[in-house]
Order: C-alpha cells, then sequence, then structure tokens
C-alpha cells in the first residue's frame, strides 16, 4: 500500500539538511504540517513522535517518514536535553552546511528533510498512513535501494 501511494504522490522540497551530532544531544523539530524524512547515516535515534504512544528506535540505515507531520524530537538517548534550532541553523542549512549538535560522546549522522505532498490521483488518501512509517534497514522487506549501501553515499 505505501508503495502505491507514494507512485501516486508529487512532493515539493520544502527544505532538507545534514546533523552530524555527539552524545549528548536533542532537537525538536516544529509542528508543521508538512511532511518529515530522517534518514539515520550513522548512529542511532530515539524518534518520539506526537500521537505515537512509545519512541523508535532508529539505526544506522533507517528511515522515518512522518507523513502528517507534527511535532516531534531526535534525541540520543531518552531524556537526553533538547536543543533549540534557531536563525543561524537555518542559515547553514541554506548554505549546504551541516548542523552540529552535542557533547563528545557516540557520534549520530542525519539527513531530515521537510516535504508537502501534492496527490495525483483523488482516491489517494494520505490520511490512512500511519503517523510514522519506520523502514529498518536490517528487514529482509526493505527495499536494496533503501539499505546501508545506499546510505553510505549520503
Amino acid at each position: 500500500m505505501l508503495t502505491d501511494l507514494l507512485d501516486t504522490l508529487r512532493m515539493s522540497t520544502l527544505v532538507y539538511g545534514r546533523f552530524e551530532l555527539a552524545a549528548p544531544w536533542g532537537i525538536r523539530l516544529p509542528d508543521t504540517s508538512a511532511a518529515h524524512l530522517i534518514v539515520v547515516a550513522r548512529g542511532g535515534v530515539h524518534l518520539e513522535v506526537a500521537g505515537v504512544d512509545a519512541p523508535l528506535a532508529l539505526s544506522a540505515g533507517d528511515l522515518a517518514l512522518l507523513p502528517h507531520g507534527g511535532a516531534h524530537t531526535l534525541r540520543s538517548a531518552r531524556g537526553a536535553a533538547l536543543a533549540a534550532l534557531g536563525g543561524a541553523d537555518c542559515e547553514r542549512i541554506r548554505r549546504g552546511e551541516p548542523i552540529r549538535i552535542g557533547g563528545s560522546g557516540a557520534r549520530t549522522s542525519l539527513v531530515i528533510g521537510t516535504f508537502t505532498f501534492h496527490v495525483a490521483h483523488r482516491s489517494v488518501s494520505i490520511q490512512r498512513l500511519a503517523r510514522a512509517i519506520h523502514v529498518a534497514a536490517n528487514d529482509p522487506a526493505t527495499p536494496p535501494g533503501l539499505g546501508p549501501a545506499a546510505l553510505s553515499r549520503i
């Protein structure tokens, strides 16, 4: 169902950027109606999504699609303090520079994009999708183009 739906959608990128993080770290991404795509290139992430009971544990090679937008946080570990992203961070993203946050612990690299969807067919409903869709790299059902080899090029 997800691949059929994505085949009928057109996405417009609003913003995307690379994050280089060192534990402990935490980021609160804004509450918007835009969809978010999170790709874990290295390390691990605890993803907390509004409306989802338990945090999702993402590892290197995983991706998460949040088709409905909404508030969410990313952390190196449960309870890690959250950093506020400011205007200087937005300017870095525009220049193609990574956002660097955190301490001196384990390293995590993320690519985060924000999108709007334009439905090409009236019978398709994004509302039927879950609030968070986790595609695990180590899941045998994950298409090869989304696995760790593909993400190593990020």
